[in-house]
């Protein structure tokens, strides 16, 4: 056998090789209860029901987690949050109670080492890094990389996986980075639904935004719009024409950062409410910001919280959380008010929790 032949033999079993260990996983994935989870790949899934109401919730920036074997967020808050969380399966209330429960993922794309670079992959396919992403030995790659933004890849899988939803009911929650994602996403298939692409059922009722973050500055692949800016508008065109039900918390200092927008107008949109993560130390910015989506999962399992007034007097209202009802929270948008955590500080528990309205002047 001639050198020549060796040599590309050599190469080929490479090249083999290479493709075998380039890794890429992403897409939505439909949950049972403790942590089983099926990917969506047509009809069919295991914990998915055409008849049921449909939570979907989008996460953030991932840096780091493909070094540690892919780990990927889920509906465990001990996975989720190991310094204060404890093991209790936070989508287990929403399953008894019918509904559907997913994750969309895009954690390889989201492990990059700024955040305006996992940014920019929600909104486009041709930012700074393109639709790189990332490997377990912490390399980058682009052998399977879309063509297509993280944001019209969720829409394309979800107005798939729904198709058929005689339901008709669709909430949309995103933390931190993510919550763009939720934000994009609904106003794409309302756009869609607008021009008959997909039946209007798919317009969600309403959008949870936990812990959000969006960074300065305007972007050239939005004309040099911020990205809240742009987040904003969508959010105030499905209220003003689909009456769609808007929340917010905050739970961190993680806008205060020097790259971080605060998007006070967002706040002034919303129902919005702090959360005082106290039984954490003052300096976890990281832990406190994580808990929110935790917060808000595990919100679900008890009563929507009580309102109280200024003498912390209940006021027979509720506060902010995933059991309060979509017309209460339309009740506490527009900037008017807002809540303020004052029991329960000290529990990671959200069953003990109770927060005092804030009358707002600007």
């Amino acid at each position: 056998m001639s050198n020549n032949i060796v040599k590309l033999l050599c190469l080929l079993c490479f090249l083999a090789g290479s493709a075998r260990a380039d890794f890429l996983d992403y897409g939505l994935y439909w949950f049972g209860k403790d942590q089983a989870s099926e990917k969506y790949t047509g009809p069919g899934n295991r914990y998915y029901d055409d008849g049921k109401p449909t939570l979907i919730f989008v996460h953030g920036w991932q840096l780091g987690t493909s070094k540690d074997n892919y780990w990927r967020p889920n509906f465990n808050f001990q996975n989720n949050a190991p310094a204060h969380g404890y093991d209790i399966d936070e989508a287990a209330a929403w399953i008894d109670q019918g509904w559907n429960v997913g994750i969309y993922y895009w954690n390889q794309f989201a492990d990059e080492l700024e955040v305006k670079d996992a940014e920019a992959k929600m909104w486009t396919a041709t930012g700074p890094r393109g639709m790189r992403y990332r490997q377990s030995d912490g390399s980058y790659s682009t052998l399977q990389a879309p063509e297509k933004s993280i944001s019209e890849l969720m829409t394309d899988a979800i107005a798939e996986a729904l198709k058929n939803n005689r339901n008709g009911y669709l909430l949309l929650h995103g933390h931190s980075l993510g919550n763009q994602l939720a934000i994009s996403v609904a106003y794409g298939l309302t756009r869609r639904a607008e021009q008959g692409i997909v039946p209007a059922s798919m317009i969600p009722e309403r959008l949870v935004l936990s812990d959000p973050f969006w960074s300065k500055f305007g972007k050239n692949y939005l004309n040099d719009a911020w990205t809240g800016e742009i987040s904003r508008a969508y959010a105030r065109y499905l209220i003003d024409h689909y009456d769609i039900a808007l929340e917010m918390t905050r739970s961190s200092g993680i806008c205060d950062l020097w790259i971080g927008d605060c998007n006070e107008e967002m706040t002034r949109l919303a129902a919005f409410q702090r959360l005082r993560f106290w039984y954490s130390d003052w300096w976890e910015i990281d832990q406190k910001h994580i808990m929110a989506y935790d917060w808000w999962m595990l919100s679900r399992t008890y009563p929507a919280p009580l309102e109280l007034n200024e003498n912390l007097d209940p006021t027979g209202e509720n506060a902010l959380s995933a059991s309060t009802s979509d017309q209460r929270i339309k009740a506490m948008m527009g900037g008017q008010y807002e809540w303020d955590q004052v029991d329960g500080l000290y529990t990671s528990t959200p069953a003990d929790d109770r927060f005092e309205v804030i009358e707002l002047s600007y």
